[in-house]
């Protein structure tokens, strides 16, 4: 017989909740913070009993609040911003003891870690203390975080090696960890995201249309995304030049919070002249508000996963001209509920922008199967219903091969 683990086994009675520790750097606004917020406040509290463990709880500013959500919000007391340079080592070792130590004292069942660097350091916490089921959460392509990096890629890896499974929020996630991580098929789980219905939903403000300057026969396309460099807003912005060659009654919204393009952005959008056709939000806490002063959803990103703001636009039944990358063509149906185009490609973002200005009752047909879509497969409910069996499934399966090993 082999010798089991030095560390104490966690092992869950068919009478207590299955606790859940939850590990994200932050929970400021953002897609990935507004998911994990969503299965918080969702979870079967008579089944689950989950903690929230950050790394750092100070200047709280933007941030979602969780009193209601969870009970348990902890802290590891380390700086979140960062990658796995050099110099972040002893900050991230720091953390792997601290988080140790939490999970000695609460002793759960499960962790799931959400982004690369708590994976990294949830997975080697979870070796030390012999937590029965860990999982690592992607919520983007690889190149996303890794960026060409063979020290970032090697790290992004080491926590699959001790993971109960990986959970993608699209099929393209937990393909590219199979075939590019080499993780088995059996540990590698889709779970899509779900949009709250009651916050994203159809309806057009007139009133907020006015307050940004659109007239009411003008047809605007709209992003909402935050600017970094990947989303690829410099791609809106020359689109926009061409659709206005063709057609002066279409205007332009970008929403998001600056990371770092906004400046060159601006100035880009007035050397082509159209700071009179184009307007900008930042910093907004209500995004739902804008896509109701959209007619055409755009997203122009080289890279996404699951990209949530494709989502929000189509529970609003708008029409989406998406690139087709990562999970976007599993959100959108070219032709059905808007149009999928290359990235890198103003030109052929144009073309389907003036197919949809020109043809009124195509956007609201691709609008309304949208918004059919996102009611049937992307429900918050959904979405926290299969995390609850994802839990189950890999609590028991890893429970089960700690026994035939000792």
């Amino acid at each position: 017989m082999r010798r089991r683990r030095s560390s104490p086994i966690i092992t869950a009675s068919a009478q207590e909740r299955i606790r859940v520790v939850f590990i994200i750097p932050t929970m400021t606004r953002g897609g990935a913070e507004r998911q994990l917020l969503e299965l918080l406040r969702g979870l079967d509290r008579g089944r689950f009993d989950p903690t929230l463990v950050l790394f750092s709880n100070k200047d709280q500013n933007g941030w979602y609040e969780t009193s209601g959500a969870v009970d348990r919000v902890l802290s590891l007391h380390i700086p979140p911003g960062g990658n796995f340079r050099a110099q972040n080592v002893p900050t991230l070792a720091l953390g792997v003891m601290r988080l140790a130590r939490i999970l000695r004292d609460i002793r759960p069942h499960v962790v799931h870690a959400f982004l690369p660097a708590p994976a990294v350091i949830g997975s080697l916490a979870c070796r030390l203390t012999g937590v029965p089921a860990f999982i690592v959460g992607r919520r983007a392509m690889a190149g996303w975080h890794r960026r060409g990096s063979a020290i970032l890629t090697w790290f992004d890896r080491l926590p699959l090696r001790f993971a109960a499974g990986l959970v993608g929020n699209c099929k393209a996630i937990a393909e590219e960890a199979v075939e590019l991580d080499g993780l088995t098929l059996e540990r590698a789980f889709t779970i899509y995201n779900g949009v709250d219905l009651n916050v994203f939903h159809p309806g057009r403000d007139e009133a907020l249309r006015g307050d940004l300057r659109f007239a009411r026969d003008d047809v605007v396309f709209g992003v909402v995304a935050n600017f970094h460099h990947v989303k690829r807003h410099t791609d809106f912005v020359r689109a926009a030049g061409e659709i206005r060659k063709s057609a002066q009654h279409a205007k332009f919204l970008m929403v998001g919070t600056d990371q770092g393009t906004l400046a060159d952005l601006r100035t880009e959008i007035h050397e082509r002249s159209l700071d009179p056709c184009f307007a900008v939000v930042t910093g907004t806490t209500e995004p739902e508000r804008y896509y109701r002063a959209m007619d055409v959803y755009v997203c122009s990103s080289a890279l996404e996963g699951m990209s949530n703001s494709i989502m929000e636009a189509m529970a609003s039944a708008l029409p989406v001209i998406a690139t087709g990358v990562g999970g976007n063509p599993e959100l959108v149906t070219s032709g059905e509920t808007g149009f999928l185009v290359s990235p890198y490609a103003p030109p052929e973002t144009a073309a389907r922008a003036l197919t949809l200005i020109a043809e009124s009752g195509l956007r609201v047909r691709m609008g309304e199967r949208a918004l059919r879509i996102v009611e049937e497969h992307f429900s918050v409910a959904a979405m926290v219903r299969a995390h609850e069996e994802l839990y189950f499934a890999v609590l028991n399966k890893s429970l089960c091969r700690y026994e035939q090993q000792a």
